[in-house]
């Protein structure tokens, strides 16, 4: 089935076949943000994570139009921060993962020809850090706490951000070979 445009769909229910599969990507993304807090690297660094719900993201945006892709994520969130969040904790998921999503589709819109979901997902981890440092700077009403976060977190997401945008990658080729997913 083509991509068809929101002209098109406007009005009309979501496919059962949609509906699943958009209910798996946050499955998924809810099973990766569990064992992501398994794992202790907030060792040294508070805040510090892997950003594996990410992987979800990164191929949704690839797979879906941006509102179905924006859903995903803000359903992720939610049931993320009542399942195994606290308050605290979905504020920084909130900020983050809607400036995240925001500037992957940017990135994904502008710069398609020039960047990989590598690319895409790097911005993402970045700004997904400015996210939760603006909303550490407004929670502890200091910016200069927030700041001296900040380059850490940078260094941090573009690692992660290569990792996550690698299996994304990896994930998204498997998953178009096999024809489980059809590309927009």
């Amino acid at each position: 089935m083509p991509y068809q445009t929101d002209a098109q769909n406007f009005g009309k229910p979501y496919s059962p076949k949609k509906l699943v599969l958009m209910a798996l990507f946050v499955a998924v993304a809810l099973v990766l943000s569990y064992i992501e807090r398994l794992i202790p690297l907030n060792f040294a660094i508070p805040g510090v994570k892997l950003g594996l719900a990410n992987v979800v993201t990164c191929i949704a945006l690839y797979t879906f139009r941006p509102k179905d892709t924006l859903l995903i994520v803000l359903v992720r969130i939610f049931l993320v921060g009542i399942f195994i969040g606290s308050a605290t904790s979905f504020l920084y998921s909130f900020a983050g993962g809607t400036l995240s999503f925001i500037g992957m589709l940017i990135t994904l819109r502008l710069l398609k020809k020039y960047v990989s979901a590598i690319g895409v997902s790097v911005v993402g981890a970045f700004l997904h850090n400015l996210g939760q440092v603006i909303v550490l700077g407004i929670i502890t009403s200091s910016l200069s706490v927030a700041l001296t976060y900040f380059p850490i977190l940078i260094l941090t997401g573009v690692i992660t951000g290569v990792v996550v945008g690698s299996s994304a990658l990896l994930v998204f080729r498997y998953m178009k070979h096999f024809k489980l997913i059809q590309t927009r």
